[in-house]
């Protein structure tokens, strides 16, 4: 069982204060450039507590859980509406967090974790509104089947809650679930790991923002589509 407290301070990097590298958007009526930095950024400060507790067994079983809360003032963001680097007035980082590993039968094992969020700003006029681009909850569960030091299999799926593109927390990106696969062999002194990431090639987006210029009449929704079936390969010796 443990407990934390911690404080923490964060200075704007260069390219957020200084950066003059134009940015050049056409919305069809002439070129407008944009300057992501704000010379103007004020440093990030936060204070954060946490307590939580942790179980082993012989088995390599394992539960834990962990409380956190984190108060942020003056968190530095990404501004859709101005197109630059802006300030946050005040955020509360609140969550929970889960993860437990058990053995099912034999060798296999059956590990899950998962994380409750509300990432939420304090004051303003979005007074409690999730900030844009966190999810509000994350889990994972993997099944392993595990022979000695030789070789294993293994599938999970993992899934990430509904996040908001705005502060305004009027433009919603859907929660998603993804299933992924591994395997791992030792030949010899050498040890082979593939792993598979998305498996099904689900085709969603895991982020994006809110282009948001009132002035001119355009709020677009740009979303990043995510990575399609990937394949990892890693040999050591």
């Amino acid at each position: 069982v443990y407990s934390s407290y911690s404080s923490a301070f964060r200075v704007p990097s260069l390219n957020q204060l200084f950066d003059r590298r134009p940015i050049d958007v056409d919305f069809g009526f002439g070129p407008l450039a944009f300057y992501l930095s704000n010379p103007g950024l004020k440093p990030q400060r936060a204070k954060s507590f946490e307590v939580g507790g942790r179980w082993d067994r012989s088995d390599h079983s394992y539960a834990m859980l962990t409380l956190y809360s984190i108060w942020v003032r003056e968190e530095i963001d990404f501004d859709a509406t101005t197109f630059t680097y802006a300030n946050l007035d005040k955020s509360r980082h609140r969550g929970v967090q889960i993860a437990a590993q058990q053995r099912v039968v034999g060798p296999v094992a059956f590990q899950a974790s998962g994380t409750y969020s509300p990432t939420e700003l304090d004051g303003g006029p979005n007074d409690g509104h999730q900030i844009n681009a966190v999810p509000r909850g994350t889990a994972y569960g993997r099944l392993s089947w595990e022979h000695g030091d030789q070789w294993s299999i293994d599938g999970g799926v993992r899934y990430a809650g509904y996040q908001f593109l705005d502060k305004e927390n009027q433009h919603r990106l859907n929660d998603f679930a993804t299933v992924e696969a591994g395997a791992s062999a030792k030949l010899e002194k050498i040890r082979v790991v593939l792993r598979i990431g998305n498996l099904l090639d689900r085709k969603y987006a895991d982020t994006g923002y809110l282009l948001d210029l009132g002035s001119f009449g355009i709020a677009e929704e740009r979303l990043s589509p995510a990575a399609e079936r990937s394949f990892t390969i890693s040999i050591t010796s």
